[in-house]
Formats: structure tokens, C-alpha cells, sequence
């Protein structure tokens, strides 16, 4: 009823069993593949700062170039200087600046510099605004000096002119016509019409207007200036040249009325 079990041999294709003691193999290490190193893109140099001088920026490396940059300092460095004392060499105010040319402004014979001169306070003010030196504010004037000598010498063509066409006495007649107006007229205005004598025609045109005035009984003008001519009751007074030209026609009218003409 019963029977002995008997183990069935084992299978001649079954692997052996390793045992606790005997430490597994190695499985074989599967051979690498080398791995192809990609190519690196290129590097873009650093673009300059804003802050960094273009002439001190190395733009192949993009850095800063340290002589270069030392450079450009030392010379922001001497224009602050040199504009520091420029400016503690101005003058302080208008009336510090010297009323006075450039040496190269060469002034006609009777000519001569004006201190009080209207335009010489505005050049001032105008120099001390807009900062300039004084070998600056000397130029500046030198220009309106240039432009005014300029004139000058036209006017003096055309008087030359004027008296060739005048004839021989030419500079007598102006003459005369200047004393006209220096008897007859304030300084002012007399001085006035004296700057415009400058063409025959006009000294005709006043010669004639000159002779109005006298045919009115006024006075008598001869080629070199007026002459006083008695009154019927004696003669003008001795300051009648120094009269102004209404006084003297008033004076005239009434020595004329009290000899009965």
C-alpha cells in the first residue's frame, strides 16, 4: 500500500544552479560606441557698453583696452582743467571787458575810439552772457570796426566824386552849405544834414534851398559862409551867427519892419 519515491535524476540540459558560495559571473560588458563630439557655435564678442569710449573698446575681443581707456581719461581730464581756468580767467562783469580792438584794426587818420559809445555797453553785456574773453569780445568788436571803416572809405569815394563833379570849387560850396547849416540849424540836425551831402545833385538841391531862405532877407551867404549884412537901423546883433535860424528870421523881420519895408 505503500511505496518507496525516488528523486528523478536530473535533466542533463538544466544549467547548474550556482551555489550561495559561488558569486555569479560577470555578464560581458557590452563594447562602448565613441560618441562624436558636436561643434560648438561660434562666441559673438561682448558689444561695447554705452558708458565705454570707442576708442578705448578692443571690438575683435570685446573688452576694454585698459591703455587706451587711461588715455581717454587724461584727456577729459585736461579739458575739464583747462575749461575751469578759462572760466576763472573772465571777466567778472560788463565793465571789465576793455573797449578796444584786435591789433591787426587799423583806425582812418581822425578817427579814434569812443568809450561812451551805446554800442560799446551793449557789446559788453553781450560778451558777459554768453561767457566770451577778452581777446573774444576785442574780435567781435573788430568786425563792426571793419564794417564801419568800410563805410567809410565808400563815403570818402563818393565824395571825392561828388567834388569832381561839383567842379574847381567843389569843396567850397560844401563848405559853405556846412556853415549854412551850423548857423541855422541845432548841432544835431545840422550834423544830420551835413552826413548826407554826398552827391553833386544833392548840393545843388541845397544850394537852391539855401538861396530861398536867404532871398526871404534872412541873411547873405557868400562861397566861404554868411555874411552879416547891415540893417536899415544899424546892424544884427553880434551874436546873430549863434542865433538859432527862427531868432535870426525874427530879428530880421522886425529890423526890416522898423526901417519901414
Amino acid at each position: 500500500m505503500i511505496e518507496q519515491v525516488t528523486s528523478p535524476p536530473a535533466s542533463q540540459d538544466a544549467p547548474p544552479t550556482p551555489s550561495a558560495s559561488q558569486p555569479p559571473q560577470d555578464a560581458p560588458a557590452s563594447q562602448a560606441t565613441p560618441t562624436t563630439p558636436q561643434d560648438s557655435p561660434p562666441t559673438t564678442p561682448r558689444e561695447r557698453p554705452a558708458w565705454a569710449p570707442e576708442s578705448a573698446w578692443d571690438a575683435e575681443k570685446g573688452e576694454l583696452r585698459a591703455d587706451k581707456l587711461g588715455e581717454e581719461l587724461a584727456r577729459l581730464s585736461k579739458i575739464e582743467a583747462d575749461d575751469i581756468a578759462r572760466r576763472e580767467a573772465l571777466p567778472k562783469s560788463a565793465d571789465d571787458y576793455k573797449p578796444e580792438f584786435s591789433p591787426d584794426v587799423k583806425l582812418p587818420d581822425g578817427w579814434k575810439v569812443n568809450p561812451e559809445d551805446p554800442l560799446w555797453q551793449q557789446g559788453k553785456e553781450f560778451a558777459l552772457k554768453h561767457g566770451l574773453t577778452q581777446e573774444q569780445f576785442s574780435e567781435l568788436a573788430s568786425m563792426k570796426a571793419r564794417e564801419l571803416i568800410a563805410q567809410q572809405a565808400f563815403v570818402q569815394e563818393m565824395v571825392a566824386r561828388r567834388n569832381a563833379d561839383l567842379g574847381a570849387n567843389g569843396a567850397e560850396r560844401v563848405e559853405a552849405l556846412h556853415k549854412f547849416f551850423d548857423g541855422s540849424f541845432d548841432k544835431e540836425t545840422a550834423a544830420e544834414l551835413k552826413a548826407g551831402m554826398v552827391t553833386a545833385r544833392q548840393i545843388k538841391a541845397l544850394e537852391t534851398l539855401q538861396k530861398a531862405l536867404v532871398d526871404q532877407g534872412v541873411t547873405e551867404f557868400s562861397t566861404l559862409g554868411r555874411e552879416n549884412t547891415p540893417s536899415a537901423n544899424g546892424a544884427y546883433p553880434e551874436n546873430f551867427d549863434k542865433l538859432p535860424f527862427a531868432k535870426q528870421m525874427e530879428i530880421h523881420r522886425n529890423l526890416k519892419a522898423a526901417a519901414g519895408k
